[in-house]
């Protein structure tokens, strides 16, 4: 099982909205790399990273309040 948390993708769907957002081809190097190196999460962007480190590993906390969004 491989996850990944990619946070705002600078892509036209993120166009109009104004935060910081991740180039694209740097999700996908992260994405990648975090195959490569056999991991169960990845997380492709400062903003999901820090999400991740409030949440103290607890990634289905997160999971379910993003959802309830």
């Amino acid at each position: 099982m491989f996850a990944v948390f990619p946070s705002p993708i600078d892509t036209e769907m993120s166009k109009g909205f104004e935060f910081a957002k991740a180039p694209a081809i740097d999700v996908a190097d992260e994405v990648l790399a975090g195959i490569t190196a056999d991991t169960d999460d990845n997380f492709p962007h400062p903003m999901s990273k820090q999400v991740c480190a409030a949440s103290n590993g607890n990634h289905k906390a997160v999971e379910k309040q993003f959802a309830s969004m």
